[in-house]
């Protein structure tokens, strides 16, 4: 690898942030029965020539395993020496694990809890052959991978980057293009790699330990993988006849062309171009972070723009709220615009469940919109759901804002009145049917940072608080279940606490009324320290494969959070059809290593009683809810992300209404 080039650094690491990695590829195999590959090297060598060119990286910040010298053993020295005790490691410091090569899925060991009793390796170069003591030597599971990643983490920080471009079915396939996976049949034992995976785990975790590679708890690393479980991930030869692995030719094409200080973990994939027959997947709770960095980015929730002649389509429609003459703004997102920078407006012609076409609007005849350009909502149009806003007493500082909120001139025609309550406070009178049922009454509203950038903020959850699918296609086939949860390895403090429902109080939601949550007084957990969560079971009684969106609308303060939203468009759907035997399949939420957090309800000092909505929406197709997201507005402006919607198919929701309370036993 040669340091320097010509490219311009157009990336900044965070204070005193450096890169450093261990490179593994394995094209030849030390034994026959696993087929040799030839694009493994070439991916290495291509990620750092990468590596090197756009952040000048110095050679010696990598360690490359190939062949040979990825033998089982070198690659676990290799994370113990060039990682975990590297002291030129600091913490903070961008870390980047490679490996291009073979990849499995095997039986879990006895002992073990997997999904499907499966667990995921990959192979090193010195598989199914002896070492001196005449014992075979196995492939790397993933707990061994995971448990290894937790301790770069623990001492260098978490800003780590693993890209596997390798497969787990655990099959292989006669095809023009060569899978980078084998069978494996080897009985792997129960204690293999035991003090690396249970490190700094009480006895009670253990069991619990998430396998394969990817899941959606781990806070350790950001995994960018070449497809899905279930599937190959393939090399291909390009005209001029060299072989490369299908995804990392991809992913390095790709980084080339982007400005990587806008670009994160999710949205990278979102960029990627279709690959033939594999999904390439993100995992982890950071994977919203700003690539090879340490912080989150603050963009808004775009879409791509797509175009067939004059006609315009993108992946937003009616389970999103829009509907025709909803305004869309277009951005020309290339390395020298920024997103803030619009180029012209497009308005929602024809609506589709989860996409819609876009027409001119009649004040942008003329624009002209660049290839790769995309689009954000500009202007929702509520219809008649406008709120409805009664100021008493008026205010000339807030004018109505069309297809937004109006003002108008009697307390019997709104939704919401707004009061002087003490000093320059406001008080708000909710008279929608729902809020007026449940939340009534809002006091103590600071005026700032304007009341008419509030009432935007209010207009954006009412409106999609209050939005339904009449055709209810669904037919309330999905089920939610609220579980108390217990933690598993209470014994330690841990970077990713494990939790699994205590068995003691399970709760299904019901519509229509309201689902009490009991929680300890404050003067309870202030004396025993003890904190209580809650997970959610999401059940599917339907012949759908669902992706589910759990979205919580708290009145207290406007504010819009995502509970769980899918990954990415290139996952499978979560939450299974229900089963051949008619029982419901099942997606936990907030416990095990399912995605989400725990849920924890608190309630503010001097009350004793609190209202929020917990609103499910559900869709066979993937599509991206976080446009929905929003920030209280009595504090700051909303922010959101994007990601990937594909096309159509059924949606629907459904609103449980969550009351906390307090309870002095």
């Amino acid at each position: 690898m040669q340091n320097g080039g010509s490219f311009t650094l157009n990336f900044r690491f965070g204070p005193r942030s450096r890169m450093f990695g261990l490179i593994i590829s394995i094209d030849r195999y030390q034994s026959h029965e696993i087929p040799d590959l030839q694009g493994c090297k070439k991916d290495a060598q291509s990620i750092m020539d990468f590596l090197s060119h756009r952040f000048h990286v110095p050679s010696n910040h990598f360690m490359c395993l190939a062949d040979e010298k990825a033998t089982r053993s070198a690659i676990l020295k290799g994370f113990q020496s060039h990682l975990i005790e590297n002291g030129n490691i600091q913490s903070g410091d961008a870390i980047i694990v490679f490996y291009a090569g073979h990849g499995s899925r095997t039986a879990a060991p006895e002992g073990w809890v997997a999904d499907g009793n499966k667990i995921e390796t990959i192979c090193p170069h010195d598989e199914r052959t002896l070492d001196r003591n005449g014992k075979e030597i196995l492939g790397i599971p993933d707990r061994t991978i995971n448990g290894l990643l937790r301790r770069v983490a623990s001492t260098k920080g978490d800003n780590i980057t693993v890209i596997f471009d390798s497969c787990h079915s655990g099959g292989m396939t006669r095809s023009s293009m060569v899978p980078r996976s084998v069978v494996c049949t080897s009985l792997f034992p129960e204690d293999l790699d035991k003090d690396i995976w249970t490190w700094d785990m009480s006895r009670a975790a253990t069991i619990s330990v998430p396998t394969g590679f990817m899941y959606k708890t781990m806070a350790s690393h950001v995994l960018l993988a070449a497809c899905r479980q279930d599937e190959f991930a393939w090399e291909i030869s390009s005209t001029d006849q060299m072989t490369r692995g299908a995804f990392t030719a991809c992913l390095i094409r790709q980084l080339y062309q982007e400005d990587l200080s806008n670009v994160t973990y999710s949205t990278l994939l979102d960029l990627l171009p279709a690959l033939e027959q594999q999904h390439p997947q993100c995992e982890g709770v950071n994977k919203h972070r700003l690539l090879f960095n340490g912080t989150v980015s603050a963009r808004r929730v775009t879409f791509r723009l797509s175009m067939d002649g004059e006609t315009y389509t993108i992946n937003a429609g009616d389970i999103h709220g829009v509907v025709k003459g909803t305004l869309f703004a277009v951005h020309a997102l290339d390395n020298t615009m920024s997103l803030d920078s619009t180029i012209g407006i497009l308005e929602a012609d024809c609506v589709f469940p989860h996409w819609c076409t876009l027409r001119r609007w009649s004040g942008d005849a003329g624009l002209d919109i660049p290839l790769g350009a995309r689009a954000s909502v500009l202007n929702w149009r509520r219809g008649a759901n406008v709120l409805k806003v009664f100021i008493e007493p008026p205010r000339d500082d807030v004018q109505s804002i069309e297809h937004i909120f109006s003002l108008v001139e009697s307390y019997h025609n709104a939704d919401l009145v707004i009061r002087h309550a003490r000093g320059s406070n406001l008080q708000f009178e909710r008279l929608d049917p729902l809020m007026s049922k449940y939340a009534r009454l809002l006091d103590d509203i600071p005026p700032e940072p304007s009341l008419s950038d509030i009432l935007q903020g209010v207009s954006h959850f009412d409106f999609h608080l209050s939005r339904h699918n009449s055709a209810n296609p669904l037919k309330q086939e999905v089920e939610v279940v609220l579980h108390r949860l217990t933690q598993s390895n209470p014994e330690q403090i841990m970077e990713e606490p494990i939790y699994v429902p205590d068995g003691l109080f399970n709760m299904s939601l019901v519509l229509d009324r309201e689902n009490t949550i009991f929680i300890p007084s404050k003067a309870i957990t202030a004396f025993n320290s003890n904190r209580v969560f809650y997970g959610l079971t999401i059940k599917n009684n339907s012949a759908c494969k669902l992706f589910p969106y759990i979205i919580y609308f708290d009145p207290a303060d406007y504010s819009i959070q995502s509970w769980y939203h899918p990954p990415s468009g290139t996952m499978a759907a979560p939450l299974a059809a229900r089963h051949e035997d008619s029982r419901s399949s099942e997606l936990p939420v907030g416990y095990g290593s399912a995605g989400g957090e725990a849920l924890e309800f608190s309630l503010a000092d001097g009350v004793t009683a609190d209202i929020g909505f917990m609103k499910l929406f559900v869709s066979t197709t993937y599509v991206d809810m976080t446009i929905l997201e929003q920030e209280s507005p009595f504090h700051a402006a909303r922010g959101t992300r994007r990601a990937k919607p594909p096309s159509m198919d059924i949606w629907d929701t459904w609103t449980y209404v969550l009351r906390t309370e307090e309870t002095k036993h």
